[in-house]
């Protein structure tokens, strides 16, 4: 079964991922609320893929993507991490690219575009 972590500040953004996710695809989610949190998860289990804010607090989706690419480079496991961001800056998907995540949504996309990109990166690595 796969596991997937959902890292966002806003609790509403959670609780609709998980409902989409668990619906869809029927796996395990787990929450956290800010890098420092989704970087501790990531310490004690695997995750099939992260859906990652890059605007939070304490510490953003860009920095705990550094961190956990520093980390993937002494283990060799690669875990795939979407970018998600209500941001209408025109530049932001590729700044989520720079910086090391595999692909992008709009909090204000689709189920079924969230279904598909899930898809394609949980398929795609396992």
């Amino acid at each position: 079964m796969h596991k997937i972590l959902i890292v966002d500040d806003t609790r509403i953004i959670r609780e609709g991922m998980v409902r989409v996710l668990k619906n869809a695809f029927g796996c395990a989610v787990d929450e956290a609320c800010d890098g420092l949190e989704a970087l501790a998860k990531l310490e004690t289990s695997n995750y099939s893929l992260v859906l990652m804010d890059y605007e939070m607090p304490l510490m953003n989706g860009f920095e705990c993507v550094a961190k956990i690419r520093d980390v993937e480079k002494v283990t060799g496991i690669h875990t795939p991490i979407i970018g998600m961001t209500a941001s209408h800056k025109s530049d932001i998907k590729e700044k989520c690219m720079q910086a090391g995540m595999n692909g992008f949504l709009s909090k204000e996309c689709s189920n079924k575009e969230i279904e598909d990109e899930v898809r394609k990166w949980v398929v795609q690595f396992h």
